[in-house]
């Protein structure tokens, strides 16, 4: 199954990457596309249509969509493992704090239960590091990053295949394309509590088990096309990394997704 995950923030001329995860306040993000470029991106790139509108939802901020597919899941509306593709300014992969927290906690649990009760919050699920708790509760089975031209890598090392090899972060700094391997690695429980926590810590250590891993092709705006058809269809406004202008084109993007049949 396949699901499209689209955030307002992909859809400026100019994205940060800073912002205050719990906050409201806009900060000066640029220009907001156009409604005709918008409509051109959806329709001629992502092959969605107005007339045959996708089921999916609309949230305002991303860790949400986390939730979202958890009870698609639960209702067998959705079957793990699916392919993500993720349209946004970020990776939301982590990148802070949020990666000790999977280490310590989420991964040390079975699979099963990684998505129960988790913990929010900048050192936990947030609205940048959904799709890492996704990864680690085995959802997905692969990821289709659509890079906006202004995107700087903010793939977080540990999660890389190649961690600790000496080519980890090889040719994804700055702008890059091609696929990177994302496999997290499940640590014994004790050898992290005695650790302080540093890459040069982890990379000492020798996992217990290695998580699936997910192919992540990392693919520039301009050159992304999509020829398949979708499950889902996903739109976060997140309004800590957009401009007020941006909601303008919430009803735009809203013409594609058929919130009725996507609700749960």
């Amino acid at each position: 199954m396949r699901v499209l995950d689209l955030d307002l923030d992909f859809f400026l001329d100019v994205t940060h990457t800073s912002g205050d995860i719990e906050g409201t306040t806009h900060l000066d993000y640029g220009q907001p596309w156009t409604e005709s470029e918008t409509r051109e991106f959806l329709e001629s790139q992502c092959a969605l249509s107005q007339t045959t509108k996708m089921p999916g939802a609309v949230f305002g901020n991303h860790y949400e969509v986390f939730y979202y597919w958890q009870e698609l899941l639960r209702t067998g509306r959705l079957v793990a493992p699916f392919e993500v593709i993720h349209v946004d300014a970020h990776s939301d992969l982590g990148g802070d704090s949020s990666w000790l927290h999977i280490l310590k906690d989420t991964l040390q649990k079975a699979p099963v239960e990684r998505c129960e009760g988790l913990k929010e919050g900048f050192s936990g699920l947030h609205c940048g590091s959904f799709l890492a708790f996704a990864i680690a509760a085995r959802w997905l089975k692969g990821i289709e990053f659509v890079l906006h031209p202004d995107w700087r890598d903010d793939i977080p090392e540990m999660f890389l295949q190649k961690f600790g090899s000496g080519a980890a972060t090889s040719g994804l700094h700055g702008r890059t394309t091609g696929r990177v391997i994302i496999q997290m690695r499940r640590y014994s429980k004790r050898d992290l509590e005695q650790l302080i926590f540093s890459l040069k810590d982890l990379v000492a250590l020798t996992p217990e088990e290695l998580e699936p891993p997910v192919p992540m092709d990392l693919v520039p705006a301009e050159q992304f096309r999509n020829t398949r058809t979708f499950d889902f269809v996903t739109l976060c406004k997140s309004p800590t990394f957009t401009p007020k202008a941006s909601d303008n084109l919430i009803p735009v993007i809203e013409d594609y997704i058929d919130t009725r049949r996507g609700s749960v």
